[in-house]
């Protein structure tokens, strides 16, 4: 990493060999990172002046600070360690790792980006560019170049890389959970133009749409979901009209959709542990739902399973604080099932997990629920299966082996005898178009 700026941030608080293993450890990260594409790494001190990049363009450092969610980010990094990502112009995001010193004070931040979890069309740049003045549109090939050359990656992928990233500051492990999703309106490119190798002049809206209906809308079907209230649809009509015509979208408007809906799942998982779901349960549901966006391939899929996913977490939730016939531990084995239907789960592992032998688990379990363990199991294996044939063009060969059946003919045997029909028919009649 090359410096641009003298380092004024050095710790006192920090020795010189600490810090100096951490600017190591992340120079290392970058020179692994740049064989897989074109990724910058930039170093900023507390109150946010840039001091070293690997990048020669500059004017990715005024996208970043010229973005809705800088001010955000800084706020954030004020009273927070753990790593966020942020989003900016053409739908470019940026994921942030926060340093401390030992006492606590704000060190340093690292971004890592920027980055495209889908890559716009050149059409949709050239649009949002061609409303700016003549001067702007000069360097406008340029910087679409640019923007072109920047690593296209699934939200998951970076968001691996941002736990990295983090670990080489902290040498500590994080999860995919941990990871804070910051987005304000999208940014649009206007104004007066410098070199594109300097700094262009990034201006945005000086009017932003009344969010507070939309944030009274959300609250409320969040609100729904940590307590379980099956009437959450109405709320959920409520948010869509909220934001009907508010937001401000540029560039591909498939990869908004998707981090919009990685957002509200994130949103959701929240308030269902707050609603008393357990987090061992609520983050594997949120990383397979944010899989499946990534996976989807329209706005519909999107939509799909989005309602999918509130569905589930209200539900999780729902049966909670209504099964006050079911124990404690049989409740947790319910929710390990349902939290990992594709996982080999043995009646042993359970009674280990609670601490029964296998008979007693067994006896409770079916005495408690109404149904077999092993039952119970399949049920949740179905109900995956189904959510995956509607909204994912996986074949019904790999939806067997991801939900341990083996056997496609095995699969659809069970299948139908637990909806009526094959998977294949069930999938022409429900899936997504």
């Amino acid at each position: 990493m090359t410096e641009d700026k003298q380092n004024g941030s050095a710790s006192k608080n920090m020795p010189d060999d600490k810090q100096a293993a951490i600017d190591e450890r992340i120079r290392l990260f970058g020179e692994l990172l740049s064989c897989q594409g074109v990724y910058y790494i930039w170093s900023y001190s507390a109150d946010g002046n840039l001091l070293s990049t690997n990048c020669s363009y500059l004017y990715l450092d005024t996208v970043l600070k010229r973005s809705s969610s800088y001010k955000e980010l800084l706020e954030y990094a004020e009273h927070n360690t753990m790593p966020i990502i942020i989003s900016a112009t053409f739908g470019l995001i940026w994921g942030v790792v926060i340093e401390r010193e030992e006492n606590g004070l704000l060190s340093r931040f690292h971004v890592l980006g920027p980055a495209f979890t889908q890559m716009p069309e050149r059409s949709e740049m050239e649009a949002v560019l061609r409303s700016t003045d003549s001067a702007t549109r000069k360097w406008a090939p340029k910087l679409i170049r640019r923007l072109e050359s920047l690593p296209v990656v699934t939200f998951s992928n970076f968001c691996q890389r941002i736990m990295m990233l983090h670990y080489c500051v902290y040498e500590q492990h994080i999860q995919l959970s941990d990871i804070t999703l910051v987005t304000g309106v999208i940014d649009v490119l206007r104004g007066r133009a410098y070199d594109p190798d300097t700094m262009p002049d990034i201006l945005f809206p000086e009017e932003l749409p009344d969010r507070s209906n939309a944030y009274r809308a959300e609250y409320s079907l969040l609100q729904m979901i940590r307590d379980g209230n099956l009437q959450y649809k109405e709320s959920l009509q409520s948010v869509a009209s909220a934001f009907n015509g508010k937001q401000q979208l540029a560039g591909n408007a498939l990869q908004h959709a998707k981090l919009s809906q990685v957002i509200i799942i994130t949103l959701a998982s929240r308030a269902a542990i707050e609603g008393g779901v357990s987090p061992e349960v609520a983050y594997p549901l949120q990383d397979a739902f944010i899989r499946d966006v990534e996976n989807a391939g329209s706005a519909a899929e999107i939509t799909d399973i989005g309602r999918s996913m509130l569905e589930e977490f209200v539900q999780l939730v729902h049966r909670k604080n209504s099964n006050t016939g079911i124990s404690r531990e049989i409740q947790s084995c319910c929710d390990y099932i349902d939290a990992n239907p594709g996982e080999k789960i043995t009646i042993a592992y359970l009674a280990g997990r609670v601490g029964y032998t296998d008979y007693y688990l067994s006896r409770k379990f079916k005495g408690e629920t109404g149904v077999s363990v092993h039952d119970y199991i399949k049920k949740a294996r179905i109900k995956r299966a189904q959510q995956l044939l509607k909204t994912t063009d996986l074949s019904i060969q790999d939806i067997s082996d991801m939900l341990g059946f083996g056997a496609r003919s095995f699969f659809a045997e069970v299948f139908r005898q637990m909806t009526g029909v094959p998977p294949a028919k069930w999938r022409d009649e429900h899936k997504v178009i």
